[in-house]
């Protein structure tokens, strides 16, 4: 159980706001979300669960310290599903949830919590857990039905019809790499059904990942929900493209002759 402050006055809350966070909590005082790319050795996402800090575990050295509040958070593996989080509360998967637990701590906070932005909430536990540069990564909050659905599907890559969406999602990639981003050549390669090795696909994969995490991106494909809808509707769409920021703009693509 970590109880480490890593989050000193000198904290620069506009570094903290770039972290991307997608969905919004129902309750901003306790909350779950996952991250893009921090999963076990099977594909699971980890999972935390944040809630706000009760103010009674303070110690007399954190308040001379001038720690007023502090963030509570518990880390999961990612073999679970929204019902199971949802139950969390009534007890109903107490068990089950407290089996899967991996690690948890606190955040130990110079101003109220209630003051904190999801993004910087978000940016506090990931760096405390000793995530490096928290601030490029993607965050996707846990709620409601959008949850129970594309958690799986982002998770173990299985949705509610069974179908095989990471593996899919891994394909696409590996045969974009291989290609060049080549429209006409990926489609060609596709439609011949060209055999890839799960070596070389793992290693396609395993090359492009690392080259798009060290500049702070990540790969958004046609198998994503948040694949922009302004690619969809072109005439040849990207398989695969590499989003970095915060900000996105998906309006209609225009071109000379109106299309």
């Amino acid at each position: 159980m970590k109880n480490v402050n890593t989050n000193k006055k000198t904290d620069v809350r506009d570094v903290m706001n770039e972290i991307k966070v997608i969905g919004k909590p129902n309750d901003l005082s306790d909350f779950w979300f996952y991250v893009e790319g921090i999963v076990d050795d099977e594909g699971n996402p980890t999972v935390f669960h944040v809630t706000e800090g009760t103010g009674d575990n303070l110690f007399e050295e954190d308040v001379k310290e001038g720690f007023t509040d502090y963030i509570y958070y518990d880390v999961f593996d990612g073999k679970i599903t929204y019902r199971m989080i949802d139950a969390y509360g009534s007890g109903d998967d107490a068990d089950t949830l407290d089996d899967m637990e991996t690690d948890g701590g606190m955040a130990l906070l110079y101003n109220p919590y209630r003051d904190l932005t999801v993004q910087q909430i978000c940016w506090k536990v990931l760096n405390i857990f000793g995530v490096e540069n928290p601030e490029i990564l993607t965050v996707r909050i846990l709620t409601g039905k959008w949850a129970d659905e594309k958690f799986l599907a982002r998770g173990k890559g299985k949705e509610a019809n069974g179908s095989d969406h990471q593996v899919e999602r891994n394909l696409i990639i590996a045969i974009w790499v291989k290609n060049k981003g080549d429209y006409q050549a990926i489609g060609q390669y596709l439609v011949n059904k060209t055999e890839m090795s799960a070596k070389e696909e793992a290693s396609l994969l395993t090359m492009e990942q690392k080259a798009v995490s060290e500049i702070g991106g990540r790969i958004v494909t046609c198998f994503d929900e948040d694949y922009l809808d302004s690619y969809r509707k072109m005439k040849c769409p990207p398989f695969c493209y590499i989003e970095k920021g915060d900000v996105i703009i998906d309006t209609p693509i225009r071109f000379k002759d109106g299309k």
